[in-house]
């Protein structure tokens, strides 16, 4: 074959397989990327211009602050305006003027010395501070003005205005460099224009005609249609990513979820409306976003493992949303784990109670610490930390009320649905209790072992203890032909023929099922009473046969159908089943007596290859095995022997004694014809 053709096989293998996973996987992409793209879209598609009125209102969907280049420029322009050009005084140039004038007001011998001296004085005080192109005609007026207010006659005054006009020239000089410096000094001393906008502020209502500065914050928080298709390619990038991830870690670590199509449908819808949750919670406040729906309902009905992952995906999605910022991946990451922490294990609804108001106070503090970091009003801080609070609360509520809905639509248990089956006044517990009381109890000592074997190996111990009431609950159907109910009758099966007997007994296990499905009972408890027998050989029947039709008896048509035990639980249910029913039967128990037994029981099964399918390692076999001897120590311990004269109680002692005695007879007789 060639690597084309292992290519395209190792896909279609793969589309056999998990078919329902990637078609779930699929729309779980197509959700993310769908609110994630509406949210930015619905701003980001349609470009907007000065003049135009506004199709929405837009609220900025996180704090900024944006430097108005334009008007920033403009302010600078008009200080530098306000600057008047500099201009110098030119010492040489009023030097040469004031020789010139002296000499020309000498020469003119009409005037008076005193008028001489004092046009000349007043020229020179004018050139002393200076005189300008465009002032000097006004300059020489008034000097002419000055010298006829002293009786300086006509003639004289137009000869005077013919000598200033000739020499006079201005003495005062642009001085560029030195205005251009003070303009740029007026220009530094302009602060740039800065607008602060803070999320949730409305930046433009619905209908108002946009202005220049209103399209410069829609363009600096990325409001405007520019850059929208890379924007939508980044959201199904991401989309993309977090779709993959989710797929990697399932597969890595919970295979066989990727076939169950309660949680596949549970996983797909639980996010989904988280992330549509989101899109609509976000406008109003981040801090409502309920990813602590996420933490709790994950942490209870699959496990906190992939509680914490899928918390930590919604997240990071949920921060997407444009006005979301950190509030999303703060709720995660505190609230989230904190609530995690209070459910796991969870045995009553008190622990909502504790999830929630824990949850509360980690929103609420970490959302106050960001708003501190980020100098948010006093209101906004408020508000976050309210609405954070409100979330905790409001998230356990909300799990603790629809879990039972959800556990029922999308056939998947709680550990508070298994301690509702560990109600003895469970309908089909009270059945076993009244129409089977041997199985029951003998459920029940198969309880208490599986118990405490699946807490040394790391399994699910109220799994094992509720699968261990069950297993045996297809006997109710036929109860008279199991020895442990035959009270004072005659055994059935030795009256029929061996393969009669293998058939009814066998079939306790196909009647347990349609039991189990007919009361609603959860897929692994089903799997536990499928499984609890494996491909075990009833070897008393088989011996019988043996005996009536000589060897020539197939071993294999008598085995239970199957399957074999799949998961821990299922396993250590196997084990106790045995171990139970062979300990029983035991005389004279002792602490070295019961561990043989035990351990005899587990090789035998191992040998069998019982256990193949199961991920139960010989570490944990071996754990099985001390967990079992200590149970059973305790089952068996030796009696107290009362002193003579208590004849009361030595006489409740001693029936006791012959009851158990009876019990024994009864258990060997029911273990030989079940076995």
């Amino acid at each position: 074959m060639t690597s084309k053709k292992k290519g395209a096989s190792k896909w279609a293998l793969l589309w056999k397989e998990k078919r329902h996973a990637i078609l779930m996987l699929i729309a779980f992409w197509g959700i993310t990327f769908f609110t994630l793209s509406w949210d930015w879209v619905s701003v980001l598609g349609i470009p907007l211009r000065v003049g135009e009125k506004a199709p929405y209102d837009i609220v900025a969907p996180q704090d900024a602050e944006i430097l108005d280049r334009e008007a920033t420029e403009r302010l600078k322009k008009e200080a530098a305006s306000r600057i008047k050009k500099v201009f110098v005084i030119d010492e040489d140039i009023t030097r040469e003027v004031l020789q010139r004038l002296s000499s020309k007001l000498s020469s003119l011998k009409d005037l008076l010395p005193e008028q001489k001296d004092y046009i000349f004085k007043l020229v020179k005080k004018g050139f002393k501070d200076g005189v300008s192109a465009e002032e000097l005609s006004s300059f020489v007026d008034r000097v002419l003005k000055s010298a006829s207010e002293l009786a300086v006659p006509s003639p004289i005054i137009a000869k005077l205005k013919e000598i200033l006009l000739r020499n006079l020239k201005p003495n005062l000089r642009f001085d560029e460099k030195e205005t251009e410096r003070q303009r740029r000094l007026a220009m530094k001393e302009i602060k740039p224009v800065v607008i602060k906008v803070q999320r949730g502020e409305l930046i433009v209502r619905k209908g108002e005609k946009l202005k220049r500065e209103h399209l410069l914050i829609l363009k600096s928080l990325g409001l405007l249609g520019e850059g929208l298709l890379f924007k939508v390619l980044a959201i199904a990038v991401l989309s993309v990513l977090l779709v993959w991830i989710s797929f990697v870690y399932i597969d890595e670590w919970y295979t066989d979820k990727l076939k169950d199509n309660g949680f596949l449908l549970f996983l797909l819808t639980s996010s989904s409306a988280i992330l549509l949750a989101g899109k609509f919670l976000t406008s109003v406040s981040p801090a409502l976003v309920p990813i602590g729906i996420i933490s709790l309902s994950y942490a209870i009905l699959v496990n906190p493992r992939f509680s914490i992952f899928m918390t930590m995906v919604m997240a990071f999605a949920l921060s997407f949303f444009r006005e979301a910022g950190l509030t999303p991946l703060a709720l995660g990451l505190f609230g989230g784990l904190i609530g995690i922490k209070y459910v796991r294990n969870i045995r009553h609804r008190g622990a909502f109670i504790r999830a929630g108001t824990f949850m509360s106070l980690a929103n609420s503090v970490s959302l106050a610490a960001i708003g501190l970091f980020l100098n948010s009003s006093f209101r906004e801080l408020f508000l976050n930390v309210f609405y954070g609070f409100l979330n905790g609360v409001g998230s356990s509520i909300l799990v603790m009320g629809v879990l039972p809905y959800v556990e029922n639509f999308f056939d998947i248990f709680s550990p508070l649905r298994l301690l509702e089956l560990a109600d003895p006044s469970h309908p089909l517990l009270r059945r076993l209790q009244v129409e089977a009381p041997g199985t029951y109890h003998h459920s029940l000592l198969v309880a208490n072992l599986a118990e405490a074997a699946a807490e040394v190996v790391g399994a699910d111990p109220l799994l094992a203890r509720v699968g261990s009431y069950y297993h045996d609950i297809g006997k109710i159907r036929r109860p008279h032909l199991f020895v442990e109910n035959q009270i004072d009758q005659d055994n059935y099966h030795e009256r029929i023929t061996p393969n009669l007997s293998l058939l009814v007994i066998i079939s306790h296990v196909k009647d347990g099922i349609e039991l189990a499905k007919e009361y609603r009972l959860p897929q692994p408890i089903i799997d536990i009473i499928a499984q609890h027998h494996g491909t075990t050989i009833v070897s008393y029947f088989y011996h019988r046969a043996k005996e009536e039709r000589g060897e020539d008896v197939d071993p294999d048509d008598f085995r239970y159908p199957g399957p074999k035990p799949q998961s821990k639980e299922a396993a250590i249910v196997m084990l106790a089943d045995s171990v139970e029913a062979s300990a029983r039967l035991m005389k004279e128990p002792n602490s070295s007596k019961i561990e043989s037994l035990v351990r005899e029981i587990v090789r035998a099964k191992v040998e069998d290859s019982q256990l193949s399918e199961s991920p139960l390692s010989f570490e944990d076999l071996e754990k099985i095995v001390r967990a079992f001897t200590k149970v059973l120590r305790g089952m068996y311990h030796s009696r107290i022997e009362y002193p003579e004269g208590g004849k009361d109680v030595e006489g409740a002692n001693k029936r006791s004694k012959e009851a158990i005695k009876e019990g024994k007879a009864k258990s060997e007789r029911g273990e030989r014809d079940s076995s």
